[in-house]
């Protein structure tokens, strides 16, 4: 189980298990030593890399449109400075009885890194202890090389050295920095509601990294949005491929091929997201829908009936169920599901309707044809 999204940022995915409580994380733990530890050292590679990593905007995509912080990016980052850092503590190391407060402040820190997220933001805290340690790395390396001792000199030497190549093999770009950016700033226009700007935002983020599956995803929405509905398409399909289960894609891949009345199409996405959430009652619901739409009542009845066993209050799932009867002739069993539905949901003009007709219908055929 690990958690992290397409760019190895440990964070929660929608597709991945939560360790929602304390308890939860100790089990994983226990249960997965070997996983949870190797969780641990990426973590404390990504802590320390040279990447600025981000969860919302960066300076990546700020950095085209300014001189100075593209070219302080190239020198001042984690890169830079934690080998400084390392320098310092090396030389500094006899005195740690001294500094004994900011190894154990630093390391408390890091350690509140590493167990939840590890973002940019949030190592920031980091710099200031990295600073003095670099800085007195800077002010007393002379009289340290002074001492002509060979062996320290070799050992700080090979110890910087490791270090500096461990903060500096990065396992993610800054292409993909800049499109974690553009990804939420299209998100941002979107709840704007200003859907061309959230498209160009959007397309830019997939500019940056192409096999992005939830971009491509939130791009699709924001084209049905706007009533692109083929585009969507090939969004949502695109997103499927990059990452095969994401059964939203799928679920929205459906939707879009029913809404343009291709339910034959529909039915394939549909049984992709049932097979991914197969305790889920829409995915039951949504597939039931495209066999109706594509004339197949039975099989549109059986899932139906599995969306309601799995969610008995299911408004959508029981009107569907009750319209798809009331077309084969069942119209005592409609009834019922008809009448659960408005129970449900008072007001649902379509489903007081539909039971109206039903009642009037079984009236008529109770009292026979001599009457």
């Amino acid at each position: 189980m690990e958690l992290e999204d397409e760019f190895g940022v440990s964070i929660p995915d929608e597709d991945a298990e939560q360790i929602s409580t304390v308890g939860t994380a100790v089990d994983y733990i226990t249960s997965y030593p070997g996983q949870w530890l190797g969780l641990i050292g990426k973590k404390t590679m990504l802590l320390f890399d040279a990447t600025e990593r981000v969860d919302s905007e960066g300076m990546y995509a700020h950095a085209q449109w300014s001189t100075g912080l593209r070219w302080l990016g190239y020198t001042f980052h984690f890169g830079v400075l934690v080998p400084m850092a390392a320098l310092g503590m090396w030389i500094t190391w006899p005195k740690r009885r001294i500094l004994w407060l900011l190894y154990l402040m630093m390391a408390v820190y890091a350690a509140s890194v590493l167990l939840f997220y590890v973002f940019a933001r949030y190592r920031y805290p980091l710099v200031p202890f990295l600073m003095l340690f670099a800085a007195a790395g800077l002010v007393q390396i002379r009289g340290f090389l002074i001492e002509k001792n060979i062996s320290k000199i070799a050992g700080c030497l090979m110890g910087v050295v490791t270090v500096a190549v461990l903060c500096n093999w990065s396992t993610t770009s800054e292409q993909d920095m800049r499109a974690v950016t553009y990804m939420n700033l299209g998100s941002l226009y979107k709840s704007h509601g200003n859907l061309d700007d959230s498209e160009i935002a959007y397309r830019q983020a997939i500019q940056f990294k192409p096999d992005h599956a939830r971009v491509r995803y939130e791009l699709g929405v924001v084209l049905i949005m706007q009533g692109k509905v083929n585009d969507a398409i090939e969004q949502f399909k695109a997103a499927t491929k990059i990452k095969p289960k994401f059964a939203k894609a799928y679920t929205t891949l459906g939707a879009a091929y029913l809404s343009q009345g291709r339910s034959d199409e529909a039915i394939d996405p549909y049984r992709q997201a049932k097979r991914l959430n197969p305790r889920n009652a829409r995915s039951y619901s949504d597939l039931g829908e495209a066999f109706r739409m594509n004339g197949d009542l039975q099989r549109a009845i059986h899932h139906y009936k599995k969306a309601v066993r799995l969610e008995p209050n299911s408004v959508r799932a029981q009107f569907n169920l009750g319209r798809t009867l009331l077309r084969t002739g069942h119209r005592q069993k409609a009834l019922a599901h008809f009448h659960r539905a408005v129970v449900l949901q008072p007001d649902l003009g379509v489903a007081i309707k539909r039971l109206g007709i039903s009642l009037g219908e079984l009236s008529t055929s109770s009292q026979g044809p001599n009457k």
